[in-house]
């Protein structure tokens, strides 16, 4: 039996781990990876950044046949296990190898910016898909890094990252998020505006819940990334 240890999680790659995955599919996750090692600190969003970027379908009578494909087999693993004190991307990778030991059909999934893989978790996971395991993860992350971390299916025509999975901070669950409105965008700086004000009067616990529903709210709007700076610089 081999054994693994990295960042306080167990790596069974034995027989005894693939009792954890049940069902007929199983899907491979290898993850765009850097010098650090697959899927750490990966700081480019699939499609392009910026401008560039293309846009996703907005209706989910258009999405492709890769991203359809993707969002099946990630419904059809089944897996269970129990992580302490782990990091977020290691919980990832470890998804990632057991999946891709059996089968060659990969799902790619990539960071974007920001997102928080170093940070530790403790999260047991009853049998369920790897749909709903994914979700637990980031919902058990958002808490630890006081940010709103999602995933979306990348359904992308024509390009390279067709049917990727991205992880995001923007709490996301399978599709994009329409672009914020200006009243969103109004809205959410009325109330980063007010959270910036009880900072000042030196009442940070007051302050975090008015980022929180910032960032929970209007994800998407310019005050929900200053939000999250803020956040940050505030700590648990």
């Amino acid at each position: 039996m081999h054994h693994r240890s990295a960042q306080g999680v167990m790596y069974r790659r034995s027989a005894v781990w693939r009792l954890f995955l049940v069902g007929l599919g199983i899907v491979a996750f290898p993850i765009v990876g850097t010098s650090f090692g697959p899927g750490e600190a990966v700081a480019q969003t699939p499609g392009g950044t910026g401008e560039n970027r293309p846009a996703a379908p907005s209706s989910p009578a258009q999405e492709t046949p890769a991203a359809a494909s993707t969002r099946l087999r990630l419904a059809r693993v089944k897996i269970r296990g129990s992580f302490q004190d782990a990091r977020l991307g290691d919980i990832l990778k470890e998804f990632a190898q057991l999946a891709e030991e059996q089968t060659g059909e990969p799902v790619l999934w990539t960071y974007a910016p920001g997102f928080p893989a170093q940070v530790r978790i403790q999260v047991d996971l009853a049998e369920q898909s790897l749909l709903q395991a994914l979700d637990q993860v980031l919902t058990a992350g958002s808490k630890a890094s006081q940010q709103n971390l999602g995933y979306v299916v990348l359904s992308l025509p024509d390009h390279k990252h067709d049917g990727w999975v991205r992880l995001t901070t923007q709490g996301e669950r399978g599709k994009e998020l329409p672009p914020a409105t200006a009243e969103e965008e109004q809205q959410a700086q009325e109330r980063l505006a007010m959270a910036q004000k009880l900072l000042a009067e030196n009442k940070p616990a007051a302050a975090k819940i008015y980022l929180e529903v910032v960032i929970k709210k209007y994800p998407t709007t310019a005050a929900a990334r200053q939000a999250r700076l803020l956040l940050e610089k505030l700590g648990p």
